[in-house]
């Protein structure tokens, strides 16, 4: 199996520190080579930035944090050593149920042509067999994602993510310009978006416990259509092309 490191992205809330913990635990044990964590350096409560973490846990502050791709970019530029030995780079949420075997999965669907391989989660529009050209329902997200260094690094996670200038609500969904720039800038046949529907994958995603979270997670499952879209609509690029994979 190819050699991977985990990233994941934390505000810092209070009461964090056991779930970034317990995070880089699991992500060791599913055979992450080392962890990479951004923390909200201004918003940190969690403790996490002054805690004693292993030499395989990496937790660094990330200031400004911006919206979404200041800190993606920040944990790309953290992992620069593994990816230029050719480990690649995964990128999940805390709140996925990872396993060897679907890891396994995603890593054998990274091939060279492959930009990026992610598993389709509650509020995707998967389609069996599918490929052509989808909105942002249809594409990784990197709540459970791989992405290929070798075509991520040259251009990054492009800045529309954040959002058009004047407008900050259209930030969010930071993967999918990001895909349909390298699309674009590789060739599509060179850099191939794989959505697979991975059986028994888990996320958890009841926050009855926290409305706040609940409120904030169901308006970004509207938003994976509509944000991208008007992203797009500034950078003139062709929506991205994703093939849907089903794995048995």
């Amino acid at each position: 199996m190819c050699k991977y490191v985990v990233c994941g992205r934390f505000w810092g809330k209070e009461g964090d520190l056991f779930k970034i913990e317990d995070f880089a635990n699991r992500s060791l044990r599913m055979g992450a080579e080392q962890v990479f964590i951004a923390i909200n350096e201004d918003a940190d409560k969690s403790g996490a930035l002054s805690a004693d973490w292993p030499n395989n846990v990496s937790v660094f502050g990330v200031k400004p944090w911006g919206r979404f791709t200041l800190s993606l970019n920040a944990l790309l530029s953290e992992t620069r050593h593994y990816l230029s030995e050719g480990y690649k780079i995964l990128f999940s949420s805390t709140e996925i149920s990872l396993s060897q075997e679907m890891i396994s999965v995603l890593l054998q669907n990274l091939t060279s042509d492959t930009l990026v391989v992610g598993a389709s989660l509650e509020g995707h529009s998967f389609q069996v067999g599918y490929k052509g050209n989808v909105d942002g329902r249809g594409i990784p997200w990197n709540t459970l994602s791989i992405w290929n260094p070798d075509l991520l690094w040259p251009i990054g996670f492009v800045n529309i993510g954040e959002g058009i200038v004047e407008d900050k609500l259209t930030s969010g969904v930071e993967e999918y310009c990001t895909m349909a720039t390298a699309q674009f800038v590789y060739g599509v046949p060179n850099a191939r978006v794989k959505l697979l529907n991975l059986p028994e994958i888990k996320w958890e995603t009841d926050f009855s416990d926290d409305p706040e979270r609940q409120a904030k997670h169901k308006r970004k499952m509207q938003s994976k259509i509509d944000r991208p879209s008007k992203q797009l609509a500034v950078l003139g690029l062709p929506k991205v092309v994703a093939e849907h994979i089903s794995i048995n």
